[in-house]
């Protein structure tokens, strides 16, 4: 019970301190340091009724402030995100014993960054799965992913569960030499495996268990005294045990000898004769030679003697042979089955017959062919379609029967085949007017200067057709990132620079051709690499349409001298992250970063084989905002420098409604409520498998007045909705609703946007931005209280900016729900009062949405790049 107290109290003390420590990266932010290689775990068995788990961990920093250990679920996302589950947490650092404080559980690091550390596991419980997590310590684990591990905690495997078999033999305890012996094994629990079923010390075969029971059959079991038996053999041998059950004594006798009649004979059957075609299908209606071979055309006398001349004569006959025709015959065509001749339309004929018989054939022996004493044959005929011979829904085909009179069913065979149609002369396919693709032009041509700003105008022509339904994106980048091709998508991550060219219908694409500039900063070439400007369809078509595929290779001159540039932008707010590049030094050379005005050093680092060096600066929150100059320099040598700028974040003047002098009487509102989920689109967006984000908050009542004699009033909501996603990345929070109703049916919805900036973009917090104009059904008036139910919702183009152009003004947003309970009278102002009428103003486009702009096309291309990997 005490341990059970202490761990509660660890979890409560390791959430409290996580959740502080979360808060206080999101908002001072933390630098990345050095990293520590090779950070392992290895932990011990959790014993399956509960007890002592063993943590034992590796190749950790040793260095303060040490790494957090918690113990809990599986399946979490990492120790902070994760924290509120923990079960246990043991704060590891070089400076601490081993004990527990006021700050919880503490263990010793070593100098060689191992430690070791126990958890108590729950007893285990269908489903539960446990883990271990680790992350620096003291929220550092934010910024420095160094010493983040996650190691599964197995539980003891249950142990096997005994089992037993029992034997059953039907007919029971004796059989009849040869009769069927049906065995029949009961395993108990019911376990899945296999039986095997033996007569003494021979196998007599095996059987899967099902539903606890397994039967053989057998047949062949040896005259005499028997002893059979069976033995199960588990599936899962780590959750059932084997058995086997008593051997049971059996008797087989021998069968009595009764004398048998023998069979009578059957006649023998005359042999069907068949017929093989060389072709049969697509033949020349013109006329064309098939081989036919036979087999099985035997002597059956007398069924197949000649009744006729010539060879049947006063003396004697002899076999008769077969006709082998090619003609049109009708369905029933069989002389065995007595049809008439005219069934039969023949066009060419064989006789088949044995070779001493074709000499009496005379003059018709050339259409002889010798049977031979197998009864095969083989012979030619000439198949042409003469539609003028054909009977009525006849079919042509090669036919056999018995010739020389006798009728004989066995030689009756029928071939089908069929003639191509007559060729028709082909008629040339008109040619498709030749289609220009997209083609591009960048300039300058001349090999870029990786020292300065380059700024690259695109031009294309031939951006046509359903891939240019959304507009083309224009890129800039290495070359290794893409090469198009099929099943291979545009991605959206490494890009130095790109831009998005609207669609015709959205006034970017003009008859397929566009104008656009690519920025690409001082600092962001490597000579040593290379680049191109690539172009392909936008937004979801980037994902399989390559119709706008294009690329065009840049050259990138070697720099002439030492340079200081920086690739994503050379203006950051105090306590951002400026990232800084060098480049023209000696490989090998030491360079030195220095910001001043004051002198701050940022670092040393030695020049690549190409002679370029990098670093990442998190400007302190203290630093003077203003110009600064960054210097690079070698051995105390100053070689290079740049300017950049430091500025605070933009907050927008906010936009409120002017106060007015009272002209009317209006109604006070107070309890007001509002019901209205933005937009369904965006949250799912928000939600769902790209962005992997959350919505937390909701609106709170709301305050104000309103007129229902003018139709105008103004009411103030409290509250907020935040919406996170993209690990962070996107973060914008929409707050204090304020509904402005102007007439009977129209009315403005106000908000105040908040928004985290991305990449060195300002942070926006505005207030009062007009963000929908809403259109009001008829109110609904009673017991002292106004609503409207179902007001539709537009974005204006402000709301419009706060989507990047994802949405566009005019676009629906979700229905508006509100109600307005009035109260007592109160003097009119320029809510209420239509002559003093004002419903506040949107706020500078240009700069308020600059931040959430930006943040949404990051979010996009993390997104875009995201369903690359998890495709």
């Amino acid at each position: 019970m005490n341990r059970s107290r202490r761990a509660a109290v660890h979890r409560s003390l390791a959430s409290v301190l996580t959740g502080a420590l979360i808060a206080m990266a999101a908002v001072v932010g933390v630098g990345a340091p050095a990293s520590a290689a090779g950070a392992a775990l290895t932990t011990t068995e959790a014993p399956r009724s509960g007890g002592t788990v063993t943590v034992t961990g590796s190749g950790f920093a040793a260095v303060d402030p040490g790494v957090y250990v918690g113990f809990g679920p599986a399946g979490l996302p990492g120790f902070y995100a994760g924290s509120s589950a923990m079960l246990d947490v043991v704060w590891v650092a070089p400076k601490n014993v081993d004990g527990t404080g006021d700050a919880g559980r503490t263990a010793h690091l070593a100098a060689d960054g191992t430690f070791s550390v126990t958890f108590s596991a729950p007893a285990h419980t269908a489903g539960a799965a446990l883990a271990v997590y680790t992350s620096k310590a003291h929220g550092q684990g934010f910024a420095d992913p160094s010493q983040n591990t996650t190691q599964a905690v197995a539980y003891a495997p249950a142990p096997a569960q005994q089992t037993s078999t029992t034997l059953a033999i039907s007919p029971i305890g004796t059989a009849v030499e040869g009769a069927e012996v049906s065995l029949t094994a009961t395993v108990a629990p019911a376990a899945a495996g296999t039986v095997t079923f033996s007569d003494g010390a021979s196998p007599l075969g095996s059987a899967p268990v099902e539903g606890g029971v397994a039967t053989l059959k057998t047949s062949s079991l040896a005259v005499g005294a028997r002893s059979l038996a069976a033995s199960f053999a588990p599936a899962d041998t780590a959750a059932f045990t084997a058995s086997s059950s008593d051997a049971v004594a059996y008797t087989v006798t021998a069968k009595p000898t009764v004398p048998v009649d023998p069979e009578p004979e059957e006649p023998a059957q005359p042999q069907q004769a068949s017929v093989v075609v060389s072709k049969t299908t697509g033949l020349n209606p013109a006329g064309e030679t098939v081989t036919v071979t036979g087999s099985g055309f035997l002597p059956n006398a007398p069924a197949t003697d000649a009744t006729r001349r010539p060879l049947a004569t006063d003396t004697g006959t002899t076999f008769g042979g077969a006709y082998v025709v090619f003609g049109s015959f009708a369905d029933s065509w069989k002389p065995s089955e007595k049809a008439p001749s005219a069934t039969r339309s023949v066009l060419s004929q064989m006789w088949a017959l044995l070779a001493d018989d074709v000499p009496k054939l005379g003059n018709a022996a050339s259409s002889a062919v010798v049977v031979n004493t197998d009864g095969t044959f083989s012979t030619e005929l000439v198949l042409t379609q003469d539609d003028a011979k054909a009977i009525a829904n006849g079919t042509w085909g090669v036919y056999t029967y018995a010739a020389g009179g006798a009728v004989y069913a066995p030689f009756e065979t029928a071939t089908p085949v069929t003639f191509a149609a007559a060729p028709v002369e082909p008629q040339p396919e008109p040619q498709p007017e030749p289609q220009p693709g997209p083609k591009v032009t960048v300039t300058p041509s001349a090999a870029l200067d990786p020292a300065q700003d380059n700024v690259l105008t695109v031009a294309g022509t031939g951006f046509t057709g359903p891939g240019a339904a959304n507009g083309a994106y224009v890129l800039f980048g290495e070359t290794s990132i893409w090469s198009g091709g099929e099943n291979n998508p545009l991605p959206a991550a490494g890009w130095i620079a790109q831009a998005h060219v609207p669609s015709e219908k959205s006034g970017g694409l003009r008859n397929g051709a566009f104008s656009i500039t690519l920025t690409v900063p001082a600092g962001a070439l490597d000579a040593s690499k290379s680049y191109q400007v690539v172009t392909s369809a936008a937004h979801g078509l980037s994902e399989k349409n390559r119709s706008l595929d294009t690329f065009t290779p840049i050259a990138v001159a070697q720099p002439s001298k030492p340079f200081v540039g920086f690739p994503q932008s050379a203006t950051v707010q105090p306590g951002g992250t400026l990232q800084i590049v060098g480049g023209g030094f000696v490989p090998g050379d030491l360079v030195t970063a220095t910001a001043f005005s004051e002198p701050v050093v940022i670092g040393t680092a030695a020049a690549d084989a190409s002679g370029r060096v990098s670093f990442s600066w998190a400007v302190p929150a203290s630093f003077a905002a203003g110009s600064h100059t960054l210097e690079m320099s070698v051995n105390g040598v100053a070689v290079a420098s740049a300017p950049f700028s430091v500025v605070a974040a933009i907050v927008p003047p906010a936009v409120e409604v002017p106060a007015a002098q009272p002209s009317c009487v209006a109604r006070s509102v107070s309890g007001a409520t509002i019901q209205w989920g933005v937009k369904e689109s965006f949250r799912s967006y928000i939600t769902g498998a790209i962005a992997k984000g959350e919505i937390s908050g909701g609106w709170g009542t709301g305050s104000g007045a309103f007129s229902p004699e003018n139709d105008r009033g103004r009411v103030s909501f409290g509250g907020a909705v935040h919406y996170t996603g993209h690990d962070g990345l996107l973060d914008v929070t929409l707050s204090n609703p304020r509904i402005q109703i102007t007439g009977q049916n129209t009315a403005a919805l106000i908000l105040n946007v908040q928004s985290k900036g991305f990449n060195g973009s300002p942070d926006v917090n505005a207030n009062g931005v007009v963000f929908a104009n809403l259109s009001l059904p008829a109110a609904t008036e009673s017991a002292g209280r106004v609503s409207w139910n179902g007001a539709g919702a537009t974005l204006t183009a402000a709301g419009a900016e706060a989507f990047a152009g994802f949405y566009e003004a005019g676009d629906a947003l979700d229905s508006v729900s509100f109600t307005f309970p009035l109260g007592a009278e109160v003097a009119c102002d320029g809510t209420t009062d239509a002559t003093l009428a004002a419903t506040g103003g949107d706020a500078p486009a240009g700069t308020l949405w600059l931040g959430i702009g930006t943040l949404l096309l990051g979010a996009l291309a993390l997104s875009i790049a995201r369903r690359r990997v998890e495709a």
